[in-house]
């Protein structure tokens, strides 16, 4: 990636999306140098397989705004009925299969945990919790 590429980039997403996508590529450099007990083996094989932490589209498309939107309500489920961090995992993992051609399942498992933690603290502070959360973390 050149120093033009970097400008574009910079300039086309909202420093919120540069703080997504920077959370995005520290998780990657993590589990590519060692993959933590409670993130599943595949996801961490696709971290270290791949070079780059590109989605097709970028932030901000229509399948980061679908995963989002989606993974509001799974959010929502597996707070209110106390589901363990595997069963959560597994959630993410079945879900993210659907969205596998527009965003590879480490992408997509990461903005799936993003969206968990907001909307965990959203509930944790009695704030509304709905779709329009994807826009205001501009993955919509």
């Amino acid at each position: 990636m050149n120093i033009f590429d970097v400008i574009l980039f910079i300039s086309l997403v909202s420093s919120k999306q540069v703080n997504i996508v920077s959370k995005m590529e520290a998780k990657s450099k993590e589990f590519a140098i060692e993959c933590p007990d409670n993130i599943p083996k595949p996801i961490c094989e696709e971290f270290i397989s791949q070079k780059s932490f590109k989605p097709l589209g970028g932030i901000g498309n229509i399948a980061t705004c679908k995963i989002c939107e989606s993974f509001v309500g799974i959010a929502l489920d597996y707070i209110t009925k106390g589901e363990t961090v595997e069963n959560l995992n597994k959630k993410i993992l079945d879900f993210c299969t659907i969205f596998s051609r527009e965003l590879p399942h480490h992408y997509c498992f990461v903005i799936a945990q993003e969206i968990y933690v907001k909307v965990l603290n959203a509930v944790q502070n009695n704030e509304t919790v709905d779709t329009t959360l994807c826009s205001k973390i501009n993955l919509c």
